[in-house]
């Protein structure tokens, strides 16, 4: 297995794109149809998301920052 750097879509609240490097059998999995939580089992859910939307860590915690349940 190897590491690969994945660019990510752009964030949709800032406009900006990111980058994580991930392993590529993991994307692989992801790609070909996996869910998020499937294919990356050991990302935290902030770093999933960046991958599926494009929403950056800091940005989804400034978004949801004043929904503490």
């Amino acid at each position: 297995m190897s590491y690969k750097k994945y660019i990510t879509k752009l964030c949709p609240n800032c406009g900006n794109q990111g980058s994580l490097t991930i392993w590529e059998d993991d994307m692989n999995r992801y790609l070909n149809g996996a869910n998020a939580q499937d294919a990356f089992p050991d990302l935290l859910p902030p770093m999933r998301e960046q991958i599926m939307s494009g929403i950056h860590p800091q940005c989804w915690n400034k978004i949801f920052k004043d929904n503490d349940e």
